[in-house]
């Protein structure tokens, strides 16, 4: 039974080694990436230049492309009350005495706009593009084939090691299965009760 599962662990090892040695050969030719979601968090997974990489790049990306919409967005409104109290402050002039004081108001909702505009861009320019430190993990192709190379490797070995003591019992008359010398019984075997081949 163990020796089943050791063969089986072995084969599935074997093609996951042949698939990175194959993965490695074609991530030095060209790049592949796939984007998933987990825990709210864009990560990528990609084979590029003879490695495995899994980061957070994608997060950081739509958090900085967020927080740049929102300084344009700001810096449009900088620009909208600009225009909006110079167009008063003409008006302003041209007005009679009467009228003045809504119109002195409604510079002065627009100036108070245009102060908290200027502490929101303050604020938005200190902070930085992307609040998600960046995460990465890399590892070479030749330690994930390697490593999964290990396991298919050892198996051959202790097959052949089985098969050479083997071969080394029979030529010396010994029991292929426990090693007990089958000189005295040659039909049968005393200590594991196997019948001779």
């Amino acid at each position: 039974m163990t020796r089943r599962v050791l063969n089986l662990a072995s084969a599935v090892s074997l093609l996951l080694a042949v698939g990175a040695a194959a993965l490695w050969v074609r991530s030095c030719r060209k790049r592949s990436a796939v984007e998933f979601e987990r825990r709210a968090v864009r990560w990528e997974l990609a084979s590029d230049r003879g490695s495995l990489r899994l980061d957070n790049e994608p997060q950081r990306r739509l958090e900085a492309e967020a927080t740049a919409r929102a300084r344009a967005r700001l810096m449009e409104e900088c620009v909208r009350l600009s225009h909006e109290s110079a167009s008063l402050g003409q008006r302003l002039s041209q007005t009679p005495v009467a009228d003045r004081p809504t119109l002195e108001a409604e510079i002065g909702r627009v100036r108070a706009m245009s102060v908290a505009n200027r502490n929101e861009r303050a604020a938005s320019m200190a902070r930085p593009a992307s609040t998600t430190p960046l995460e990465a993990y890399a590892t070479p192709y030749f330690a994930v084939a390697g490593g999964a190379g290990l396991l298919p490797v050892l198996s051959l070995a202790l097959t052949a090691r089985s098969a050479r003591r083997t071969r080394s019992r029979r030529r010396n008359d010994l029991c292929a299965s426990c090693g007990h010398d089958l000189r005295a019984t040659p039909n049968r075997y005393p200590e594991c009760g196997s019948a001779a081949r």
